[in-house]
């Protein structure tokens, strides 16, 4: 019998790892010793700037500007979201590199904690769900902005006019600097603080004996932001942009590089019933169960409403204008008839589709360039699976309790 707990318990921890971002592989005591030093990780970061006040909340409800980008450089999906976290969270922004903290924490603490950790995962309602919920309305992220780049295009005529070699050095700072600049960093929507969410890049070769040229110069992308933004925020450069908060800037911005398989692992938890359909092409089966998932936490968000007799969508996500317009278009798909989809997945690209062809006028506007669902759909799941994974540790610092370090 105390096996078959053992069993249970190393069952559950695995999912609440990947509810909270935490490598999910090894031993119980492993899994457990690495949530603990993920929640001390948290608390102890606020030593990562010396007097400054990101890493606990204000009386007042903190609001997060969150930037997630999948990346590439003709493909670059980013997502935008307002987050405005409750004061009555244990507010904590996680150190840029995950460090090994085994060493720093008690031992005698470890185990009272693991002992709490137990009884927390075993009782009603256990702390996976807790955890797994989701968002309430008053915490929950608005998605403001939500787009596919092709920055080759974009700046393609700087190539020439600087005389730089195409995605030398000069070309991809450019492109950098320019992409912080006008995404990142202004229209903070007087944010207290702003996170940029960079999809990790392959930085090993797998054993082949060549790398494709892409992949080098999508990395050399991927450092130059995580450079730029890192470099903004320890010289403490920014101020707030075109925007200030009683008169004072952004308080910080913070980088993070988030590895794909930490958010696949999260919304396995929250779709466990989504599976991946099985056509002999593992990678195109998998980016069609990202667009499912995001489909589908599309629809979760959406309630219908009533106004003048018409049928609204309130959705949990969704900015008024894009509101509008998918309110608009569900109208006509309801009157040709959803049958007329023959499969789910038809349906799901559709959804994206008419999120990805909003514009602030209010109009559908139609266009014949391809578009690359799946790439808006990893930007838009990485960045509430990040928030996500904040929310998890929040709780389990305060189920598990804050003293750690004694």
């Amino acid at each position: 019998m105390a096996g078959l707990r053992i069993g249970v318990l190393k069952e559950k921890l695995v999912s609440l790892c990947a509810l909270t971002g935490v490598g999910s592989t090894g031993t119980k005591q492993e899994l457990m010793t690495r949530l603990l030093a993920e929640t001390y990780s948290g608390q102890s970061s606020c030593n990562d700037v010396k007097g400054s006040s990101a890493c606990k909340p204000p009386h007042s409800k903190r609001l997060v500007k969150v930037v997630s980008i999948d990346m590439g450089i003709r493909n670059l999906s980013i997502s935008q979201f307002l987050w405005r976290i409750p004061a009555s969270n244990q507010f904590y922004f996680p150190p840029q590199v995950t460090r090994d903290l085994s060493g720093k924490v008690n031992q005698g603490i470890i185990e009272k904690h693991q002992s709490l950790l137990d009884q927390a995962l075993i009782s009603t309602p256990s702390v996976l769900e807790l955890i797994g919920r989701p968002f309430l309305k008053e915490e929950s992220p608005h998605l403001i902005y939500w787009d596919r780049l092709d920055l080759d295009t974009m700046y393609k005529g700087e190539i020439a006019i600087n005389g730089w070699e195409p995605y030398g050095p000069a070309h991809i700072s450019y492109i950098a600097q320019n992409l912080l600049h006008d995404q990142v960093l202004m229209n903070t929507h007087d944010a207290d603080d702003i996170v940029l969410l960079l999809e990790r890049q392959r930085f090993r070769s797998g054993g082949a004996s060549q790398v494709l040229e892409w992949t080098l110069r999508v990395n050399m992308l991927e450092i130059a932001l995580f450079s730029g933004a890192t470099t903004v925020r320890s010289n403490s450069l920014h101020n707030g942009g075109n925007s200030k908060r009683n008169g004072k800037g952004v308080t910080g911005i913070h980088v993070y590089s988030i590895a794909p398989k930490r958010v696949v692992g999260y919304w396995r938890e929250q779709f466990p019933m989504l599976e991946v359909q099985d056509s002999g092409n593992s990678y195109r089966d998998n980016k069609q169960w990202k667009i499912n998932v995001a489909a589908r936490v599309l629809s979760k968000s959406q309630d219908q409403g009533n106004d003048n007799g018409k049928g609204v969508i309130r959705s949990t996500f969704l900015i008024p204008h894009v509101e509008n317009s998918v309110t608009e278009q569900v109208r006509v798909i309801k009157e040709a008839g959803w049958g007329s989809f023959k499969e789910e997945r038809i349906r799901n690209e559709e959804t994206l589709k008419i999120i990805k062809e909003k514009k602030e006028d209010k109009k559908i506007k139609k266009t014949s360039k391809k578009i690359k669902v799946d790439d808006l759909a990893d930007s838009f799941l990485q960045g509430l699976a990040w928030m996500g994974f904040q929310r998890g540790i929040w709780n389990m610092s305060a189920i598990i309790g804050n003293d750690l370090e004694t």
